[in-house]
C-alpha cells in the first residue's frame, strides 16, 4: 500500500511539471524523425539513446531534488528512505525503456528492419540505470539552488559532466553493436566492435555499482 502511495506521489510530479513529460517524449520524437529522414533504424536507435540517457539523468535528479529539502522530515515518516529514493531512480529508467522499445519496434516495422535489434534493449536499460543513479548521486552530493525547476538542473555542473559520461557510454555500447547487426563489420572487425560494446557496458555497470554504493552510504549518514 505504501508503495502505491509513493508511486502516485511521483506520478503527480510528472503531471505537475510538463518539462518532465517533454524530457520523456522529446527523444522519442527526435529519434523517429531522424530515423525516417535517414531511412535507417540505427539512426533512430542511436539518436534516441543519446538524448534519452541525458534526460534520464535530469529526471532522476529533479525527482530527488524535490525531496532533498524535506529529507529530514521524510526520515521520521513510516516509510523507507531507501525505497523512496529507489523509486525515484527507477521511474525514469522504466519510462525510458518502454518508450525506447516503442521507438525501436516502430522503426523496424516502418523500415522493414530486423527484430534482432531488440538485443540492444538490455544494454539500453543498463545505460538508463547508470544515468539515473548519476542524477541521484549528483543531487545528494551537490544539490542545486533551484529545486522546483527541471530546466535549472540542465545547467548544473554534475549534469553537464554526466552528459559527457552518458554520451561516451552510449556511443561505445550501442554504435559498435548496431554496426554488427546491420553487417557493417565482419570477421575481426565484428569481434573488435563486440569487445568495445561489452567493455562499454562493463564500464556502465561499474559506474552504476559505484554510485549505488555511494548513494547507500549517503542515505545511512543522513
Amino acid at each position: 500500500r505504501r508503495g502505491g502511495v509513493l508511486l502516485r506521489r511521483e506520478l503527480k510530479i510528472y503531471k505537475r511539471y510538463e518539462q518532465l513529460i517533454y524530457f520523456l517524449f522529446y527523444p522519442v520524437v527526435f529519434g523517429l524523425v531522424f530515423g525516417l529522414i535517414s531511412d535507417d533504424t540505427v539512426t533512430s536507435i542511436f539518436t534516441t539513446v543519446l538524448i534519452s540517457t541525458i534526460f534520464t539523468t535530469i529526471q532522476s535528479a529533479f525527482l530527488m531534488g524535490r525531496e532533498f529539502p524535506f529529507i529530514e522530515t521524510t526520515k521520521v515518516l513510516p516509510i523507507s528512505l531507501g525505497k523512496m529514493i529507489a523509486l525515484k531512480a527507477s521511474l525514469p529508467v522504466l519510462f525510458g525503456t518502454v518508450l525506447f522499445v516503442g521507438v525501436l519496434i516502430t522503426s523496424v516495422l516502418v523500415r522493414g528492419g530486423s527484430l534482432g535489434y531488440l538485443v540492444v534493449v538490455p544494454i539500453v536499460f543498463v545505460l538508463y540505470v547508470t544515468s539515473s543513479l548519476l542524477g541521484i548521486r549528483g543531487v545528494l552530493k551537490s544539490p542545486p539552488d533551484q529545486m522546483d525547476n527541471p530546466n535549472a538542473f540542465m545547467r548544473t555542473k554534475f549534469v553537464l559532466l554526466n552528459q559527457v559520461i552518458c554520451m561516451a557510454l552510449s556511443f561505445g555500447a550501442i554504435m559498435p553493436l548496431t554496426m554488427i547487426l546491420r553487417g557493417a563489420a565482419e570477421g575481426t572487425g565484428s569481434v573488435l566492435m563486440l569487445l568495445i560494446s561489452l567493455a562499454s557496458v562493463a564500464v556502465a555497470l561499474f559506474i552504476s555499482f559505484f554510485n549505488y554504493r555511494r548513494i547507500s552510504r549517503k542515505i545511512k549518514n543522513i
